[in-house]
């Protein structure tokens, strides 16, 4: 859903009743080198018989960053522990010196 959206669903709906809409999106700042990442909620409610709305924008750019970053950390984590005896040779073969063979069994089969 986007802002017109919202916006129109919002006056279709403001005076019949509680009303709580939430959308995010990025959106791109024209001083920044980066798109922000926000989040926007309409909210309706009466007041003395009359209905009134409330426009809520939250910036989330930084939780959505972490979101990505734990994404990625568990998608590397994944990778590396799906066959962890591949990870324990690449790096036995990169701790020995240049000029030795390393010797080394797989899986019964002598190498």
């Amino acid at each position: 859903m986007n802002v017109r959206e919202l916006a129109g669903e919002f006056f279709l709906r403001i005076g019949k009743g509680p009303f709580e809409r939430r959308t995010e999106f990025s959106f791109p700042f024209p001083v920044l080198a980066e798109p922000r990442d926000v989040a926007v909620t309409l909210r309706s409610f009466e007041a003395g018989g009359k209905p009134f709305g409330c426009l809520i924008i939250e910036d989330i750019s930084l939780r959505r960053s972490v979101d990505r970053m734990k994404e990625t950390l568990a998608a590397l984590l994944v990778h590396d522990l799906k066959n962890p005896l591949s990870v324990v040779a690449g790096n036995r073969s990169a701790a020995t010196p240049p000029g030795e063979r390393a010797s080394w069994r797989r899986c019964g089969a002598s190498g």
